[in-house]
C-alpha cells in the first residue's frame, strides 16, 4: 500500500484549528498527522526527540505541544512508556474507503500497538462501523487476556508470599514453643491469613515474655486484637499504652482514699468536762459536811 496521508480540505474551517491554535499549534497538527511514521490504524511509535529533529524545535517546546495537545485540545494521547502516539480523530477522515486490504493492513497494525487504552481511545470516534467493531473487538481480547495474565500473576504473588510467611512464623513456633503439629500448623496458617505474618510473630513474642509457651495465649492475644481491630505494630503499640494508662488511674482511685482530720473541737462533749462538774459536787458536799460538824461541834460545848 502506498505510503501517503490525506489531508481533508476540511481542516482548515474547523473552528478549533482557526479560532483556538496558533500558527505553531497547526504546523506541529498538520505534522502529527502526516510524518513519515504515522499508520494506517492511527497509533504510530515516535519519539520526542525524532519529533524535534523532523520539525526543527527542541526538546521542550515539543513536550510543551503535545502536553498542550493532550490536556487543552484532547486531540492526542500520547504513551512515555512506549513512546507511541494516537490522533483521537483518525478514524473519522482517515476511513473513507474500505474493502480487504485496508481490513488486512488494519489487523496487522493493531497487533503492533503496546499501549492497549490507546486502541480504545481511537475507537471513540470512528463512524464505520465494521473498522470500529475490529478495533473495539481486538482492544477487548487483549485487556481481557492481559486482565488474566495479571490475575494469574497476583495470585502466584499470594501464594508465593503466603508460603515465605508461613515458613518464617513456624520457624519462629518451633525454636521457642516446640514441635508444631499437624492441629498447630493449621492454626498458624489460619492466623497469619488473617493478621498477617508481623502481627502473628509479635503475638508470639508477647507470650514469650509472659513466660508462656502454648498456643492458646498466643490466640487470646490474637482474638483481644481483633476485638480492638488491631492491624499494625503501630496499633498494638497505641493498645498497649491504653491499657496501662487505664491501669493507672485505677490503681490510683483505689490509693486515694481521703482521710479528714477532725476539728480541733470535735470530741470535746460534755464527757470531756465531767471532771469539773464533779469536782464541784465534791466541793459542795465537803463545804455542806463541814458546816454541819461545826454546828455539831457547838451544840456539845453548849451542853458542856
Amino acid at each position: 500500500m502506498a505510503k501517503f496521508r490525506m489531508v481533508h480540505t476540511a481542516f482548515w474551517d474547523d473552528s478549533k484549528v482557526n479560532e483556538k491554535m496558533t500558527p505553531e499549534d497547526r504546523y506541529f497538527f498538520l505534522y502529527l498527522l502526516t510524518n513519515g511514521s504515522t499508520t494506517e490504524v492511527g497509533i504510530y511509535q515516535i519519539t520526542k526527540e525524532q519529533m524535534a529533529c523532523e520539525m526543527g524545535y527542541s526538546i521542550e517546546s515539543i513536550h510543551s505541544l503535545v502536553q498542550r495537545f493532550t490536556d487543552h485540545y484532547k486531540l492526542i494521547k500520547y504513551s512515555e512508556q512506549t513512546c507511541e502516539m494516537a490522533i483521537r480523530n483518525w478514524g473519522r477522515y482517515h476511513f473513507n474507503e474500505g474493502g480487504k486490504p485496508v481490513m488486512d493492513c488494519i489487523q496487522v497494525e493493531l497487533k503492533l500497538v503496546k499501549e492497549l487504552s490507546l486502541i480504545q481511545f481511537v475507537a471513540e470516534r470512528i463512524e464505520k462501523p465494521e473498522i470500529k467493531t475490529m478495533y473495539t473487538m481486538y482492544y477487548d481480547s487483549l485487556y481481557d487476556a492481559s486482565m488474566k495474565r495479571g490475575q494469574k500473576q497476583q495470585e502466584q504473588n499470594r501464594a508465593s508470599r503466603s508460603y515465605f510467611q508461613y515458613k518464617n512464623v513456624s520457624s519462629f513456633y518451633q525454636n521457642n514453643f516446640g514441635v508444631e503439629s499437624p492441629f498447630i500448623t493449621d492454626k498458624l496458617t489460619h492466623a497469619i491469613n488473617e493478621f498477617g505474618e508481623v502481627i502473628v510473630m509479635e503475638a508470639m513474642k508477647k507470650t514469650l515474655s509472659g513466660n508462656k509457651r502454648n498456643w492458646n495465649y498466643v490466640n487470646g492475644i490474637l482474638k483481644k486484637w481483633r476485638d480492638h481491630k488491631v492491624k499494625t505494630l503501630g496499633d498494638i503499640k497505641a493498645l498497649d499504652i491504653e491499657i496501662e494508662n487505664s491501669r493507672s488511674q485505677s490503681s490510683g482511685h483505689r490509693g486515694s482514699t481521703r482521710v479528714e482530720n477532725p476539728p480541733a473541737w470535735f470530741g470535746k462533749s460534755e464527757v470531756a468536762e465531767q471532771p469539773n462538774e464533779i469536782d464541784a459536787d465534791f466541793e459542795r458536799e465537803k463545804q455542806e459536811l463541814l458546816a454541819l460538824l461545826q454546828k455539831r461541834e457547838r451544840k456539845i460545848n453548849k451542853l458542856g
